[in-house]
């Protein structure tokens, strides 16, 4: 699951310049004028009076204009450019530099030495995953231009609005929002009936690689990306605050799933040994970035020691179920 919040932060890259655009105001929303005659805007008659026709007229004839998405073709092809440019190089270079280069020397960096996915599971996680991240792209590329056309969302820029100490706040309430959100719908993919149809999917690969990351079912794959987009309609959040959340997903989700074995600079942040348990023993670990809930419902898997020796890694179960 976790893998599904990773997942689609690569695929968010065109939400994210839009956002620091917007910040800088180098860009207008509506920069003509009939854009400036939106759904919201009032036709005049020429007796000053509200013309209702010509206002469908003028929606009618420019639809994209009322559903805000002007100009969507140019943001799904940015969406597409970005984030494949930006899967394909992390995770190659990760493949690269450890699966090819080193894969004699796996007992030194691999989290389950010596094992690897067979060529055909390797090629099926990069066509799933390929596919899932042009659907998240897309899904991307409507929201930044629905927020770059004047859309309403609860993101705001101007800290002025709710103060510094709402946004010093605002910070680790969204992280533990991601937190509570991830385990606890990760916690359902697990029930029989999910698991079976949908989940199963993703645990198909249990010496997972960074290519994993987007490796879903579909239909699970959307779950996650709603529960995660949910909080930017419903939650005033700085526009910083948001985009750092999804900068730090991105980038422990994949790390999370390369395989190797990498310590975090973060107290809270579990080191990739972590998730990687997760897809080893499967009732385990089901935490995002940390171990909190897997704590708080006795799921959690410990970690206390690896050392390069053989993948030498001794391990402790807390209170597994």
């Amino acid at each position: 699951m976790l893998s599904s919040t990773c997942s689609r932060k690569h695929s968010e890259a065109v939400l994210v310049a839009v956002l620091v655009v917007k910040q800088f105001t180098l860009l207008g929303v509506y920069t003509n004028e009939s854009d400036d005659a939106s759904e919201d805007a009032v036709v005049e008659s020429s007796n000053g009076s509200t013309s209702l026709l010509s206002n469908y007229c003028l929606l009618s004839q420019k639809p994209t204009l009322h559903w805000r998405l002007e100009g969507l073709m140019y943001f799904i092809i940015l969406a597409q450019t970005m984030s494949f440019i930006i899967y394909f190089s992390v995770c190659g270079t990760l493949q690269l530099y450890y699966y090819v280069s080193q894969r004699d020397r796996s007992g030194e960096w691999k989290c389950q030495p010596g094992k690897f996915l067979r060529p055909c599971q390797e090629r099926q996680e990069i066509l799933i995953g390929s596919f899932n991240t042009f659907t998240a792209n897309c899904g991307s590329a409507f929201l930044a231009c629905y927020f770059y056309n004047g859309g309403e969302t609860m993101l705001y820029f101007d800290v002025s609005y709710y103060g510094w100490i709402y946004l010093v706040i605002s910070l680790p309430a969204l992280f533990l929002y991601e937190e509570a959100a991830a385990y606890y719908l990760h916690r359902l993919m697990h029930k029989p009936f999910m698991y079976r149809h949908l989940h199963k999917w993703h645990h198909h690969y249990t010496i997972p690689t960074a290519f994993s990351a987007t490796a879903f079912h579909p239909v699970e794959w959307w779950c996650f990306q709603l529960v995660h987009f949910l909080p930017a309609f419903v939650c005033p959040l700085h526009a910083v605050v948001f985009v750092s959340i999804l900068l730090y997903n991105y980038y422990y989700g994949l790390i999370d799933h390369s395989g190797v074995y990498i310590e975090s600079i973060f107290p809270w942040q579990e080191p990739s040994l972590f998730h990687d348990y997760h897809h080893k023993y499967s009732s385990c670990n089901y935490g995002l970035n940390t171990k909190i809930f897997d704590t708080l419902h006795g799921t959690l898997r410990q970690i206390h020691l690896w050392t390069p020796i053989a993948g030498f890694y001794p391990e402790k179960t807390a209170g597994l179920k």
